[in-house]
């Protein structure tokens, strides 16, 4: 057989393959596996905007109507919120939109019901608000964690409030966990499925002698990806909060939260996976806690998180 014909053979086989076995696509595709801040431009991203002031807090976007929030970014006495505060959620202006944003009644802010305050363990909230300024849209949210080959680390910035301009974003890619990681958390040790950990950190966005951690992760597969879960807290051996000292910085994967998203909102958050299977085979269940929610500052660390403009002490 001549070699174009054998060509031609194996180019008729792999599209047979590839009609036996699709892929089942719930994203937008990417041109190539690197990560950079152009491909962070084709997402959704928001910030959390508190009394009139950009925080540092990223919101996981499910739609135009609801997104993720650590619940340490918020204003708390307990776990009740405090009065007087105002809470917005500003859009970045991806897939071409233009950037936008909506107020939220502190009504329709939701704690996680099993959120500590002192260990951050389940450290989420649900933001409900009407962005009504283009048609509805939904955003994917990276659901198999085995799925991934890579994990990318982005900072968006909103430079300003008033004027809505948004920097261009820092992304790293780190698919690993530092092996320390769980040496300073036990609440890390214990819940390793709930989070992402390590001690890259990028530039401050309110001080150039200071890094901070990134604001969010995104699940990246080999054709795509989805944000997967938002920064929650830092360990530091020390009380130096700029990176001077050894810090860990935990992200919280939203994935085993999907089924309580969908119990307080009505709706099915949209998922991004690939493996369909795998994905049921996780048993993930609307009641999902994390466990061994042990004290802060052990060993002689100490712990922080939230708004990076003015941390808090967990």
């Amino acid at each position: 057989m001549a070699s174009s014909e054998r060509k031609a053979w194996l180019l008729l086989l792999v599209a047979l393959l590839a009609l036996l076995h699709p892929v089942q696509a719930h994203y937008k595709r990417l041109s190539k596996r690197s990560v950079t801040a152009a491909d962070i431009s084709n997402f959704r991203g928001a910030i959390l905007v508190k009394n009139g002031k950009p925080t540092t807090c990223e919101c996981a976007l499910i739609d135009n109507k609801a997104a993720f929030v650590a619940a340490n970014c918020l204003d708390l006495n307990g776990k009740k919120l405090k009065d007087g505060s105002t809470y917005e959620i500003y859009f970045d202006g991806a897939k071409g939109n233009s950037p936008g944003k909506a107020k939220i009644d502190p009504d329709n802010i939701i704690i996680h019901p099993k959120f500590n305050q002192n260990t951050y363990s389940n450290n989420l909230a649900i933001l409900q608000f009407s962005y009504t300024a283009q048609s509805s849209w939904v955003n994917y949210i990276a659901a198999y964690r085995d799925e991934w080959t890579d994990i990318a680390y982005v900072r968006r910035v909103l430079g300003s409030a008033s004027t809505s301009s948004w920097r261009t974003p820092s992304v790293r890619s780190y698919p690993q966990s530092d092996s320390k990681c769980e040496d300073a958390s036990g609440l890390f040790r214990y819940n390793q499925d709930v989070y992402t950990c390590s001690r890259i950190y990028t530039a401050s966005v309110f001080s150039g002698t200071c890094n901070m951690p990134y604001g969010s992760i995104y699940g990246v597969t080999s054709s795509s990806m989805a944000i997967a879960g938002l920064y929650s807290h830092s360990i530091v051996y020390g009380t130096d909060m700029c990176g001077g000292s050894v810090q860990y910085h935990y992200y919280i994967v939203l994935t085993n939260y999907l089924r309580y998203a969908q119990s307080v909102l009505g709706r099915k958050p949209k998922e991004f996976f690939e493996d369909e299977d795998g994905l049921k085979s996780t048993g993930r269940i609307t009641s999902y806690y994390m466990k061994h929610g042990l004290s802060p500052n052990d060993d002689g660390t100490y712990m922080f998180g939230g708004d990076m403009i003015s941390p808090r002490a967990g």
